[in-house]
């Protein structure tokens, strides 16, 4: 584990608190997000009326492990976090001032210091916040950044959400998966939470029960998401059972999910469906209550014949 230690004006944001309106940067979500995914913490230390920064954190919605905000030295909060055993990991001190990270450094020297303006995404690019996994994993960085730049051009978008939709290309291709994609498909499965049937985690040994495991991965006109879904696919020789499915958050709202239920409802057998019936799979009971399943009661839904169900028409299937 690390601890990221932000300083706010000019560096979460654009502006000055105590002068006026503050812009949030568009990488600062994501990157949160993803430093919370790797373990680490994140900290903020800032020269600041106390009162306006910790409203600004709260209209944006940020939410930090540690808030250390006064007029004095910034030494002297990194101080006080040292004597309670807060900075006993690596540090990385991010701040637009020279000036503020020298004076750190000077009663720290063990802390490590970015200046920015820097692409603030370049952080997880450093070797000490870095985790080894899957090839989505080491494109994490390419990953956001075409995630924002699709995030901006729907968002300056002036036609319908389907009709920006088909105009992104979107290319899905399902394949049974091998095993060279199992870190990936543990992955989806144990850290997914937006759509998925079931709560439930996983092991290693636990992915070879399920000889039908399905993959999918997307492309568009902005990039390569990679591998995006994962279900848990059982196959007999009358019937279907979709143990669990997950769908990685960055490609909610685009039909994965829809298209990846329909390809097996497609194969000519009756599909049983597994739903935990708990408050986070909702999504998960929209989609089989969409596509026409029936709700036969104890977490099982089923189709009779889904074969002439169709696929979004934004998407292109391989």
């Amino acid at each position: 584990m690390a601890i990221i230690v932000f300083d706010a004006d000019e560096t979460l944001w654009r502006g000055i608190v105590v002068e006026g309106e503050v812009f949030l940067k568009d990488e600062v979500k994501p990157l949160f997000k993803e430093l919370r995914k790797r373990g680490h913490e994140i900290f903020l230390c800032s020269k600041s009326d106390e009162d306006k920064i910790e409203q600004t954190l709260e209209g944006f919605e940020l939410e930090l492990d540690t808030i250390g905000i006064s007029w004095g030295p910034k030494s002297e909060t990194f101080t006080s976090w040292v004597n309670i055993g807060l900075l006993e990991d690596f540090v990385l001190f991010v701040d637009d001032s020279r000036f503020e990270i020298d004076e750190v450094r000077r009663l720290h020297p063990k802390v490590h210091g970015l200046l920015t303006p820097v692409d603030l995404l370049s952080i997880l690019s450093i070797p000490e916040l870095m985790v080894e996994g899957t090839p989505e994993e080491g494109r994490r960085v390419e990953l956001i950044k075409e995630s924002l730049v699709r995030k901006r051009a729907e968002e300056g978008y002036g036609g319908d959400y389907i009709d920006f939709l088909a105009a992104t290309e979107l290319k899905l291709r399902i394949r049974k998966a091998e095993s060279k994609d199992k870190p990936r498909v543990l992955n989806l499965l144990n850290r997914t939470n937006e759509l998925k049937a079931s709560r439930d985690r996983y092991e290693d040994g636990d992915i070879g029960y399920f000889d039908g495991t399905v993959v999918g991965s997307l492309k568009d006109i902005y990039g390569d998401y990679g591998l995006i879904t994962a279900m848990l696919l059982i196959s007999a020789d009358t019937l279907f059972y979709i143990y669990d499915l997950a769908v990685s958050c960055r490609t909610v709202g685009r039909g994965i999910g829809t298209a990846m239920v329909i390809e097996v409802c497609k194969r000519g057998k009756p599909v049983w469906g597994r739903l935990e019936p708990t408050g986070d799979t909702w999504k998960m009971k929209e989609l089989y209550s969409y596509l026409g399943f029936e709700d036969r009661g104890a977490g099982l839904w089923y189709l009779e014949d889904g074969s002439g169900l169709e696929y979004p028409p934004w998407l292109e299937i391989s």
